[in-house]
């Protein structure tokens, strides 16, 4: 057999009881005049792993709550710009079969945030996961939800969230080093500062896309033993440089398993924002 190890990503707007999302990430920019344009970013197995031919959302709800958790808008999105993801991963363990197939589908609003002095919650949530993952309890039925926030200083002064630089490998080999950037952008100069973090659940089975979902605080994942936060794949444990985004583990088992990693941005020595970035 060969040493192979599988790496999936966020997860992914679909048909009703979609079971396909393997990743995705939620960011907003501040364009002017207290205007925002969200942007959802799904990824989607569309290989014959899709057993029941799920696509991306025709249509789906954004949800934004002020910070008393109540919902100050609902916008509506129409169909994604989609794009297949093309891995040229190569190595002397294996090649990438040809019937892989991962499709990312991008969702733009655009919405007018007036100034407040709290802030807003900007939340997406779908169902459902992989149910080949290894590494959570009932991935079947878990879904996900893709949430920021943007606070009273970003608001005052027209913040920009930090935006990921590349998506992750579909592939990596078991017992082989893995070394991959994950680094962000930031259209403000602020400071970035890179950690490992536990994907949120969210959407269920029954209601796998909710409108509204369900207000803050969101539940996280729960890890199937032995894996945790600290040791997501076995192995020699992931670890993330906090100040440059890289990367690096040896992955010791084959399999495919939920990875969550957090960007946060400081301005100022006070955080002012989040990104978490969901893959398998």
């Amino acid at each position: 057999m060969r040493n192979l190890f599988i790496l999936t990503l966020f997860l992914i707007p679909s048909v009703l009881n979609a079971t396909h999302l393997i990743g995705g990430e939620l960011t907003y920019t501040c364009i002017g005049g207290n205007q925002y344009e969200i942007k959802v970013v799904i990824y989607r197995d569309c290989g014959p792993t899709n057993t029941n031919g799920a696509v991306l959302d025709e249509s789906g709800v954004v949800t934004i709550y002020n910070m008393n958790n109540n919902v100050y808008t609902m916008l509506v999105h129409g169909p994604a710009v989609a794009e297949y993801v093309v891995d040229e991963f190569t190595s002397e363990c294996m090649t990438i079969p040809p019937e892989l197939c991962v499709e990312k589908g991008t969702y733009t609003i655009v919405v007018t945030l007036p100034d407040n002095a709290n802030g807003y919650q900007i939340v997406y949530q779908r169902c459902c996961r992989n149910v080949t993952l290894g590494n959570i309890v009932e991935p079947l039925g878990t879904g996900t939800t893709y949430y920021v926030e943007i606070s009273e200083d970003a608001l005052n002064t027209c913040n920009s969230s930090p935006v990921f630089n590349q998506w992750a490998d579909i592939y990596i080999c078991a017992n082989n080093s893995l070394d991959f950037d994950h680094s962000a952008t930031d259209a403000d100069g602020d400071s970035l500062v890179y950690r490992l973090c536990i994907p949120n659940s969210g959407a269920t089975f029954t209601d796998p896309l909710p409108q509204p979902p369900n207000p803050p605080p969101y539940e996280e994942v729960m890890y199937q033993s032995p894996y945790s936060v600290t040791d997501m794949m076995g192995g020699i444990p992931l670890k993330i440089n906090p100040t440059t985004g890289q990367l690096t583990a040896v992955p010791g088992l084959i399999g495919q398993f939920l990875i969550g990693i957090c960007v946060d941005e400081y301005r100022n020595g006070q955080l002012i924002s989040t990104v978490k970035r969901y893959f398998e």
